[in-house]
């Protein structure tokens, strides 16, 4: 499933890259990159980066593993009663990522996979509906497959150099997707991952606003407090897509009022989630830092043990040139440097140089 899942994990490009090392200064407050003598008088030292692996991340990636390791022996039992479970618990990591999105994110192919590979897994899936026909979670996982499939048939490329053959194949897959969601809407049991993986499929053929709109209502009345539903139609609102230039920040300031969601945590993770779309997403879109920085206290707040949060948090201070709150955040991080937030060592050291001057 693209660009929704993983709002944290997804790399956050930065503009604030200075070009000297050391503890340097520049000529305005807001990150500006023009680089200018350091003054005579000493400067705080700056913590030496350290790369640090996330403990709440490892334990994530230890639970993809084994998770994977289930549906790659086919033990559909196992996999059936802890689907179950998170869906009952609607669990979640220390870093805000619900579990049972990496439930199913951990039986993805990979892009590189040959096709002999997306056979296999095809097979899999297949054979997982067959002992179990009335599993709504052998039928979203199913789902997620065929819209990934069709991803990988048309690539990461533009719409003009996509062959015919490569278009057919994506319009199939969709389509067949679409089928075995709507054949898994008459089951008892739901998912909140059926309406995540539907708004993927509507990405895909170009659904109208309306039609979206309504997708998205549906979602946010089953499960309000999914933000997964919020980065999606985000995604759906870029400029590259189906929006105009504002309507993907003005959607998200929106659902950040509805009484029975988020609030402005919710705003941050569509922020965040959006920010890798961008050099600066404050700069270049009417994205709202005083919002943002709300959403990311309250997540600091409710998840105090997450070194990628606070490490996501102090990334968007750089890009809003808040630089006395980015120096704060940047001395709880104490150079433990988390790659997947700051993706280059010369990212966080110019960052963390810049909040110090």
């Amino acid at each position: 499933m693209k660009d929704s899942f993983s709002p944290f994990i997804l790399s956050l490009l930065l503009v604030c890259i200075l070009s000297v090392s050391g503890c340097s200064r520049t000529d305005q407050d807001s990150g500006d990159q023009v680089a200018t003598p350091a003054p005579e008088k000493s400067l705080p030292q700056c913590p030496t980066p350290v790369a640090t692996e996330d403990e709440i991340l490892k334990g994530e990636i230890a639970f993809r593993y084994q998770t994977r390791m289930l549906y790659n022996q086919r033990k559909f039992g196992d996999l059936e009663t802890i689907a179950n479970d998170l869906r009952t618990s609607k669990a979640r990591f220390g870093n805000s990522n619900w579990k049972l999105v990496q439930f199913y994110d951990c039986l993805e192919c990979g892009d590189d996979d040959p096709e002999s590979m997306w056979q296999l897994h095809d097979q899999i899936h297949r054979a997982w509906i067959s002992d179990y026909p009335l599993s709504i979670t052998a039928r979203v996982a199913n789902a997620a497959f065929l819209v990934d499939y069709a991803w990988h048939a048309r690539g990461g490329v533009y719409a003009n150099t996509v062959t015919a053959g490569e278009w057919i194949l994506f319009g199939d897959r969709l389509a067949e997707a679409l089928k075995v969601l709507n054949d898994a809407a008459a089951l008892q049991t739901k998912c909140p991952v059926w309406w995540h993986v539907r708004m993927t499929v509507a990405l895909g053929q170009g659904w109208k606003r309306l039609e979206f709109d309504q997708l998205f209502a549906g979602a946010k009345a089953f499960e309000p407090q999914f933000w997964g539903y919020d980065v999606s139609k985000s995604w759906y609102l870029m400029p590259r897509w189906y929006g105009e230039p504002g309507d993907w920040e003005q959607a998200a300031e929106a659902d950040a009022t509805r009484p029975d969601g988020l609030g402005a945590e919710g705003y941050a993770h569509v922020v965040i989630a959006r920010s890798s779309n961008y050099k600066n997403v404050f700069r270049e879109t009417a994205a709202s830092w005083p919002l943002a920085r709300k959403g990311c206290e309250v997540l600091r707040q409710k998840y105090p043990d997450s070194l990628e949060i606070l490490s996501g948090y102090c990334n968007l201070a750089c890009q809003a040139g808040d630089r006395s709150l980015a120096k704060q955040l940047f001395q709880q991080i104490n150079g433990r440097m988390v790659m997947s937030v700051w993706g280059t060592e010369g990212t966080f050291t110019n960052n963390q140089n810049w909040a110090y001057r």
